[in-house]
């Protein structure tokens, strides 16, 4: 693999140096041009080659910023664990969904800035990638959650509740009982548009700072 990569590298050089050569020899274009476009295809093939490089790159950027979001709101909601007070939960509510919608909002305005120069189709790709990614997380929590609560097998509730921090005292209040077996088939599909969040803020600002990059070109 290492040997075809160099040869493919080495012959790539070697081709560009031709044609140049072949520009400053006065040969004519007819000569020059299987050199010119076997360039063009190897640069394709170079592109093609990166895009998988590029989709891990904008998955794990989507997901650090989904794991910052889900830290800040764990350290908020450890701060007022303490009080069992009904004001004091819905405060903190509050303050967590702000924070995930700000940090996942946050990562779409730079996203888009980043790719103010990619293509249209470009734009979207990265953005279905990110979306899903962040939709994947508590979708899937969210999947595992209904079949511990339908066949008892396993206890996933509270795990549940770890892994999706921003909506703790949002589930606390659907059912505040640890146990996963008071869960009804209401307060599941009550706990599923949480799930829709993150891709929606990042989502819309990505959207709406593309069309004002554009406006500003």
């Amino acid at each position: 693999m290492i040997l075809s990569v160099l040869f493919r590298s080495t012959l790539r050089n070697v081709y560009f140096y031709i044609i140049i050569w072949s520009v400053g020899h006065d040969i004519t274009s007819v000569n020059i041009m299987p050199f010119i476009f076997y360039a063009i295809h190897l640069q394709k093939c170079r592109h093609q080659q990166d895009l998988p490089r590029r989709r891990t790159m904008d998955t794990l950027s989507s997901i650090f910023r989904f794991a910052a979001a889900e830290l800040l709101c764990f350290f908020i909601n450890m701060t007022f664990a303490v009080s069992s007070m009904s004001v004091v939960r819905l405060i903190c509510l509050v303050c967590t969904i702000l924070i995930l919608i700000s940090v996942m909002t946050d990562y779409g305005i730079k996203s888009a800035e980043r790719d103010k120069n990619k293509s249209v189709g470009e734009r979207n790709r990265v953005l279905a990638v990110s979306a899903a990614t962040v939709t994947m997380i508590p979708l899937t929590s969210w999947i595992l959650l209904c079949i511990s609560a339908q066949s008892g097998e396993f206890v996933f509730y509270g795990a549940y509740k770890l892994l999706n921090m921003p909506f703790l005292q949002y589930y606390n209040l659907i059912e505040p009982e640890p146990s996963e077996k008071a869960l009804t088939l209401g307060k599941l599909l009550l706990m599923l548009p949480t799930a829709a969040v993150p891709s929606a803020s990042m989502t819309l600002s990505y959207i709406l700072a593309g069309k004002r990059a554009e406006e500003q070109q």
